[in-house]
């Protein structure tokens, strides 16, 4: 209620309490001190009202403002002494009670506030201001039994009242009596469905319980009533991510930010929704456009990951120092920077951090591991072994102290009895770990390196095992260098080859070249020819899961409106193909060599060519393609092998072994470029032509990410 009105019925009661005394001096002053108060004349208004009540002792309603005057002009012992006079005078009115209550409640005396409204339910017990007021109290003292007494008891006053119902709501969350909140709230979207708060409680309910599914569907009735409102398209928006829906996550919050470009939550949970798709420079524009407005530690910390994820090392250290510059004393921010720092290869740089961070954590063991392993690289052996004892004295279990401690020794030739007892026990504790299996399995080539020559073959083929478990395990381009080194001991050149040329290509080494040279030479064309099918295989073995887009452009209309083509693969569980722009109801699924079609009818809405096509794709997508090709021995040609059966053809890279080409009968698939995911190499721009059908279409890749989604093939 507005203060004009409130003054009106104030005077209107005066009135009405002085006509009958007959007091029109004591109006004269009310009136007066009214007009003085409104000017922020209040001493003068305190003298007027002074003299109305003098004029007039028992006009209460002067009591009242004058006891709110003296409050706020500092007089509290003229404020409460005039208050005791109101109730003395007007003390069985319950509206004269239940303002008394309001006037303590302002003074901070809240226990003779619920007690002057306890006194107007006795005179009174269906007074809405008192029972109101007391449920409020009771709520904001954390008496949350007596609140919903209350809310409950003006409820039956007032049964449309919106704040009640959403005050009762919040007093029943506070109990924890979840389903009597999502009740109360229920009601209240009966009595009025466009009240947001109540659809914003249910989904607090649900979020607290994380029944986020429920908070989802909260909000996107809500966006019914407020569909261009951006709190609830973020709110929607986060809901959907939690929930993994990232298409639909996506879709609202870029709504969210077109209506309003400059709220950060939407720019936070769109970059949120990158680095969830492993797509960082997304990641990086949204969280930077953040950055811009506030310099936030969280989203600079968060840049610096990103970036250090992309191996743009000095992005990465421009983001973590100048997050550090806001914290000083950031212990996490102080990891990050060394770890990146040793990724710069800098490893002062990287000592000085973790030296700085144990110097705040002096029983942080991790900081002594960082700090040896720089060491280590920075050739200083006697500081990395002292560092590292540390981290094992204050970690017992630290693994990779353990590990990188014997490695050293293992490869420094040094206390190999020390590193023996060292790794073999850390070994039966990991046998899945392929870091300490390398470590291992490199000791004993040492070992055998210095045995008796009866022995050093035995030696030799323990440290074969052990490195090849660690390198089916890592996938680790020193856990397959240290193997090829065996193979080479053992004079298994073709082995040695295979394995070096792995580990070049996960790290391009010049040292790990020359020894794919070297080992070269000492093989036959036939292996040549043998291994590097195997070699091709195995760069399609190692990758688990893949997701991508290609963009399809076809030269003589054929297929001429597919404009992208997605696929998903599984290892093991197939993959999927789908085209969004075009047939976003049909999907083809390829497992073992076979294809599927969903709907089975849609295989018809493809032209011949593209079946015969998508069939060669399933073959070359199964696991015998490149075995058909075993027995042949190859033509070397330039840099390429050629190896040719009656009906196809398979051209690899001479070096890398990887695919260039594949004919089949009429139908010619070239790959112009190979991009990168992770340690495989995968065709990112493909050209297929046939003069039998007169076509030419190219494939290009955009980027590489995980499959989010597991693939589940229908049954036909």
């Amino acid at each position: 209620m507005k203060k004009t009105t409130i003054a009106i019925i104030s005077l209107l009661i005066f009135l009405s309490g002085i006509s009958n005394a007959q007091n029109f001096d004591a109006y004269r002053f009310y009136l007066k001190g009214m007009v003085e108060q409104r000017s922020g004349k209040l001493k003068q208004a305190q003298k007027d009202y002074e003299k109305a009540v003098s004029a007039d002792p028992d006009a209460f309603v002067i009591y009242q403002d004058l006891a709110y005057l003296y409050w706020n002009l500092g007089n509290k012992d003229a404020a409460i002494e005039t208050v005791e006079k109101l109730s003395s005078i007007d003390g069985n009115n319950p509206r004269t009670t239940s303002s008394i209550g309001n006037f303590y409640l302002v003074a901070n005396s809240t226990e003779n506030a619920k007690k002057f409204w306890d006194k107007t339910l006795d005179l009174d017990p269906q007074n809405e201001s008192a029972l109101y007021s007391l449920a409020a109290q009771y709520l904001v003292n954390n008496d949350f039994v007596q609140s919903e007494k209350y809310w409950k008891k003006f409820l039956e006053q007032e049964p449309e009242s919106i704040p009640g119902h959403l005050q009762l709501g919040l007093t029943q969350e506070k109990r924890n009596e979840l389903d009597a909140a999502l009740k109360t709230y229920d009601e209240l979207i009966k009595l009025k469905p466009e009240v947001g708060e109540a659809y914003i409680a249910k989904a607090r309910i649900y979020e607290t319980s994380n029944r986020l599914q429920l908070a989802a569907q909260e909000f996107d009735k809500l966006l019914k009533y407020y569909p261009q409102n951006p709190y609830v398209l973020i709110n929607l928006g986060r809901y959907y991510f939690l929930t993994n829906n990232l298409e639909k996550a996506s879709a609202v919050l870029k709504e969210a930010e077109a209506l309003s470009p400059n709220d950060l939550n939407a720019s936070y949970w769109l970059g949120s929704i990158y680095e969830r798709q492993g797509d960082f420079d997304n990641a990086i524009y949204r969280f930077e456009s953040i950055t811009k407005i506030e310099e936030n530690i969280f989203i600079m910390t968060k840049l610096g990951y990103f970036y250090a994820a992309k191996r743009d090392y000095k992005n990465a250290e421009k983001y973590f120092l100048k997050a550090l510059t806001k914290d000083p004393n950031n212990i996490e921010l102080m990891f990050f920077i060394g770890l990146n720092y040793m990724d710069m290869k800098k490893y002062g740089k990287s000592i000085e951090y973790f030296t700085r961070l144990i110097a705040l954590n002096p029983n942080f063991a991790d900081g002594y591991f960082f700090i040896g392993d720089a060491y280590y690289r920075n050739g200083n052996l006697a500081n990395a072994e002292t560092n590292l004892k540390r981290a094992i004295e204050l970690n017992p279990q630290h693994i990779r102290a353990k590990n990188l401690l014997g490695y050293i020794y293992a490869d420094n030739n040094i206390n190999l009895p020390q590193a023996q007892d060292l790794l073999e026990t850390i070994a039966s504790q990991n046998p899945q770990n392929g870091a300490i299996l390398d470590s291992l399995g490199w000791l004993y080539y040492r070992i055998a390196q210095q045995a008796p020559v009866a022995q050093k073959t035995i030696l030799m083929e323990r440290a074969q095992r052990v490195l090849l478990a660690s390198a089916n395990i890592s996938h680790d381009s020193r856990a397959y260098e240290h193997l090829g080194d065996v193979y080479c001991a053992l004079n298994n050149f073709s082995d040695a080859w295979v394995v070096y040329s792995l580990a070049y290509e996960i790290n391009p080494e010049k040292q790990t070249a020359k020894k794919i040279e070297n080992a070269k030479k000492h093989m036959t064309d036939k292996e040549i020819s043998s291994k590097s099918l195997f070699m091709s295989e195995s760069h399609y073995l190692k990758l688990f899961s893949l997701k991508t887009g290609y963009k399809v452009e076809a030269a003589s209309g054929l297929f001429s409106e597919v404009s992208y083509i997605s696929l998903s693969s599984i290892k093991e569980e197939g993959i999927l193909l789908t085209f969004p722009s075009l047939m976003a109801d049909i999907k083809i699924y390829i497992k073992d060599g076979k294809v599927i079609y969903d709907p089975q009818a849609s295989k018809t809405q493809f032209p011949p060519q593209v079946v015969e096509l998508i069939t060669l794709a399933a073959a070359i997508f199964g696991s015998d393609f490149l075995r058909n090709f075993d027995n042949i021995d190859a033509q070397k040609k330039g840099n390429e092998l050629i190896y040719q059966t009656p009906s196809q053809t398979l051209v690899l890279d001479d070096k890398t072994s990887l695919i260039k080409q594949i004919i089949k009968d009429d139908i010619v698939i070239t790959v112009l470029k190979n991009g990168k995911f992770l340690t495989s190499q995968i065709p990112s721009k493909i050209k297929i032509t046939s003069k039998k059908w007169n076509f030419a279409i190219t494939l290009e890749a955009d980027n590489f990410n995980f499959a989010q989604e597991h693939i589940v093939v229908p049954k036909n």
